[in-house]
């Protein structure tokens, strides 16, 4: 890899907290686990790894709840943003701590906080980001409440901070490599009782296989697996390959190290 290569990583929602429960159930072993593979990998080398996760149980029932993603909609939104946002940091603070103590220079970093989207187009201010990631530390974002300058607010998932970030890192001389994205399955499925995993998504197959997505298990305001595909297309027509692969034990490890896991690859 070379030094001015970048990895973006995402964790799924439904992989570090019990997305199926109406409460803040986070799922601290598995957190553990991808949290030491992930030191492990940088002990080891030099990666750059820009981090993402999802909101999972401590986001997606309180936005489904108040339609945040719609944003002032009614006398309750406000409050309703204020709760959304308090749960997602409370997660991401959770992660870092986490991953702070296994070792990693953990920085927690707010999408809210460098991102806004003005009459439909997200503005994003990565400097911040970037300049951590530089030093060697580790940029933890979340999907999360975002300002939108026509609704007041939005929601803006973990995938698409990350691909914004993705296509502007080559301006401050930052090659993203690739996104690797951890779930619940081996990548994409067509059918869940067969749990055949698709090895390669591209504009082959691209159409055929989009129509036939299913939503995730649990509550998922942003899209579920059809919205992950969806984005990680997006960003493979710019160059950027997208990894999609499951939390099993040595996966993360094995995708990071550049060597052969199960999953799917998303590319143009």
């Amino acid at each position: 890899m070379l030094e001015k290569d970048v990895i973006l990583l995402k964790l799924g929602g439904s992989v570090i907290t019990d997305k199926s429960s109406q409460n803040s159930f986070p799922q601290t072993d598995i957190i553990d686990q991808l949290g030491n593979e992930i030191h492990q990998v940088r002990s080891e080398s030099d990666i750059r790894v820009i981090l993402g996760h999802g909101a999972g149980s401590f986001g997606h029932p309180q936005a489904a709840r108040y339609k945040t993603i719609e944003g002032v909609i009614t006398k309750n939104s406000l409050i309703g943003a204020s709760e959304v946002r308090l749960a997602v940091t409370k997660l991401n603070a959770l992660v870092t701590e986490r991953f702070f103590q296994v070792g990693e220079p953990a920085v927690s970093l707010s999408p809210a906080a460098f991102l806004v989207r003005e009459r439909g187009s997200a503005n994003i201010f990565p400097d911040p980001v970037v300049n951590f990631l530089k030093i060697g530390m580790l940029p933890i974002i979340h999907g999360d409440v975002i300002s939108d300058t026509e609704q007041g607010f939005t929601i803006f998932s973990g995938e698409q901070v990350l691909n914004l970030l993705a296509e502007r890192l080559p301006g401050f001389g930052l090659n993203p490599k690739l996104v690797i994205e951890v779930g619940e399955t081996d990548g994409v499925y067509l059918s869940l009782d067969a749990k055949d995993t698709i090895q390669l998504i591209d504009r082959n197959n691209f159409d055929a296989i989009e129509g036939r997505l299913g939503r995730s298990a649990g509550i998922d305001v942003t899209g579920g697996m059809a919205h992950k595909v969806k984005e990680a297309f997006e960003l493979a027509k710019k160059g950027i390959p997208t990894l999609l692969i499951s939390a099993k034990p040595g996966n993360l490890k094995k995708a990071l190290s550049g060597k052969k896991v199960v999953g799917t690859w998303i590319k143009y």
